[in-house]
């Protein structure tokens, strides 16, 4: 087993063997919150990397006093409701705040809106909550929910809580340390603190909730502080709620991977979980109960590529415009996880100068640490001429896709997208490895487990050697059927 592998289970055990069903703060059973925080510690650590730090505690505080002071003023040119017209009696969905993309002349959410866009064509305007201060003109209805979270979280920071119940916390701390989880276990006083922003966030979103009548709630990335706050609102206003996937998921992710809910469910656990595949859903299957259960609806944006329309084309000119003079040449379309190191990056630069120098590289910054200033000064410099940033990081995932020879990465869940397109993928590292073994064991996608330029280049040889399957190129269309199933029986669907 991996080390990534081995913490997991670790902490599997943990979940099994001691009573972390009775950590109460307040009334509300919070070991999700506590299980997630320590899933991030682990990504990080087997990366090499230091814990984050946590967003509650009071640097974090000071920060969100400042965004809302700045976020102020920008409110001003970003209204908080828009103007049009809520149904009333549709879903409502909460955005991460960084899935978005320029598409067609117009921003949108890659996971929410093309379920709105399908909603629409009901008769219904579901309404989008977007946190974040960016003044994005996404598709209306659209409510910008983030002053009032800081708020509320200043508020939340301040305040004392009723009860904290965390029976055997040491001796879970203790275990997670033998791990070599020196740094990002959560104080007592952390957990307490987070619980307390949940609630009051939660409460606050259920206001949204009830006030557009939602029928059911749709959250992007449910693990967020800000995601199981969404998934307490929806308790609160009595609708279901619905984790929809965002991209790697299966069981060696901390969030999807492994639970032991208690019976009625954990109420930071979201009702339903829109997956991709059956593969992401058997994994989820195997945490037992009725409570949080799968349900395989496919990929609705990635649809949207699978065919030629005015919009796809539109990209199609965008992204042969990226490299013009390598046109006939191998494209390697390398994706980033976010976790890389300042090693890792200079691993990728001396690949990229050594491989052959007919093959053009687009590497794509992870959306959520978009670093492409560094990443193009050092990638651009290794291999001058053949290395686009810039471009790849900016154009929708699936806009490349349907143009790269070649895909490789650490382990993004990109792996899964380029099978749609039919292009192979290079998986390098032990945790990539690890997560994609059944791939690898299939011969559908080609391992690496130690960096190594030459083995990876020779991988990469073999992909390209590869015929690109067309067969997977079918759009799935099965999230048409349950979004409308969805708004019009929303606990049955």
């Amino acid at each position: 087993m991996t080390k990534l592998a081995d913490s997991l289970a670790e902490l599997a055990e943990i979940e099994r063997d001691l009573p972390v069903h009775r950590w109460m703060v307040d009334g509300i059973q919070i070991w999700p919150l506590f299980k997630v925080r320590i899933g991030h510690a682990i990504a990080w650590s087997v990366e090499g990397l230091p814990a984050p730090t946590s967003d509650v505690g009071i640097s974090a505080s000071v920060a969100r006093a400042r965004s809302a002071a700045r976020g102020a003023a920008q409110s001003f040119r970003a209204p908080r409701r828009s103007s049009a017209q809520v149904a009333r009696g549709s879903p409502v969905f909460l955005s991460d705040g960084v899935s978005y993309v320029k598409l067609f002349g117009q921003t949108v959410d890659r996971f929410c809106d093309p379920l709105r866009d399908e909603l629409r064509e009901s008769g219904l305007e579901p309404l989008l909550l977007v946190p974040g201060y960016g003044l994005e003109s996404l598709p209306m209805p659209v409510c910008r929910i983030q002053r009032q979270l800081d708020l509320d979280m200043l508020a939340a920071r301040l305040r004392r809580s009723r009860s904290i119940q965390l029976p055997a916390y040491e001796d879970i701390a203790r275990r997670l340390r033998s791990i070599g989880l020196e740094t990002g276990i959560p104080s007592q006083a952390t957990i307490a603190v987070g619980a307390r922003v949940i609630e009051t966030w939660a409460r606050r979103l259920a206001l949204h909730l009830r006030k557009a009548e939602a029928v059911a709630g749709l959250v992007v990335e449910f693990y967020s502080l800000r995601g199981m706050a969404f998934v307490l609102a929806c308790r609160f206003a009595g609708v279901p709620s619905v984790d929809l996937q965002h991209g790697l998921q299966g069981a060696l992710h901390f969030a999807y991977g492994s639970w032991r809910p208690p019976e009625p469910g954990y109420p930071l656990l979201p009702d339903r979980f829109a997956v991709w595949t059956s593969a992401e859903a058997d994994v989820i299957a195997q945490w037992g109960g009725s409570h949080h259960r799968p349900v395989v609806v496919g990929n609705p944006f990635l649809d949207r590529w699978l065919v030629d329309s005015p919009g796809t084309v539109a990209a199609d000119r965008e992204v042969r415009a990226m490299s013009p003079e390598g046109r006939g040449c191998p494209t390697i379309l390398w994706t980033l996880g976010g976790l890389e190191t300042a090693d890792q990056r200079r691993e990728l630069a001396h690949l990229l100068a050594e491989s052959p120098p007919t093959w053009r590289w687009w590497i794509r910054c992870h959306p959520t640490r978009p670093d492409i200033e560094t990443w193009d000064r050092e990638l651009s410099g290794a291999a001058p001429g053949r290395a686009n940033v810039r471009d790849a990081s900016s154009m929708p995932l699936y806009a490349l896709l349907r143009h790269a020879s070649a895909h490789g990465t650490r382990g993004s869940s990109a792996v899964h997208e380029a099978t749609r397109f039919g292009v192979p993928s290079v998986v390098v590292g032990d945790a990539g490895t690890a997560i994609y073994s059944a791939e690898i064991t299939s011969n559908e996608v080609l391992g690496v487990p130690k960096w190594g330029n030459r083995q990876i280049t020779d991988a990469l040889t073999s992909a390209l050697e590869r015929p690109r399957s067309l067969a997977a190129r079918q759009p799935d269309g099965t999230w048409r059927s349950w979004i409308r199933e969805l708004a019009e029986d929303p606990w049955a669907a």
